[in-house]
């Protein structure tokens, strides 16, 4: 998947609350889209857009599956989910030139981001009496630790977004 590097997105969701966005197949659009994002929810907050498509749910390959069982795969997660996903203009220039998405021949990536990428935001926290306001997660056959529920105004939401 040369030049395709799927952005790893884990999200958690709070009881009787949704991850923060529609799942939908469109005649006329192939992959599992990312519609209707919750503003400030989950979803948004982790980086997704609207146009995403999802090619891995908790590391199942779904883009040739039907949408009701990538939306069983994504209900029976519980309230933590991790996402493949490819943005719309490189999914549709990868099915153009009929690239193989199955393949695991990509360049590493952890939270989204190449792990060679020389880009890497370096940052120093300091534990405040609420804690760090994020948690830590593994996730089974992923390589590191996906940062999930990060709570806004604490010190690991400053240290969140690209470095410029």
């Amino acid at each position: 998947m040369a030049g395709y590097k799927p952005k790893v997105i884990s999200l958690t969701k709070k009881p009787g609350h949704t991850f923060g966005f529609y799942l939908r197949v469109e005649q006329g659009e192939d992959g599992h889209l990312i519609r209707c994002l919750e503003m400030g929810g989950p979803a948004e907050l982790a980086g997704m857009k609207d146009g995403d498509r999802i090619l891995r749910v908790n590391g199942t390959f779904v883009d040739g599956l039907a949408h009701s069982e990538v939306v069983d795969i994504v209900r029976n997660s519980g309230a933590s989910v991790t996402f493949h996903i490819l943005d719309e203009a490189s999914y549709k220039q990868a099915k153009a030139q009929g690239v193989n998405l199955l393949s695991n021949k990509s360049t590493p990536v952890v939270n989204g981001v190449d792990k060679d990428d020389p880009k890497l935001k370096l940052c120093y926290l300091v534990n405040s009496s609420s804690g760090f306001g994020f948690s830590l997660r593994s996730v089974k056959g992923e390589e590191g630790f996906f940062i999930t529920e990060v709570i806004p105004g604490n010190v690991g939401h400053n240290c969140r977004g690209e470095s410029q």
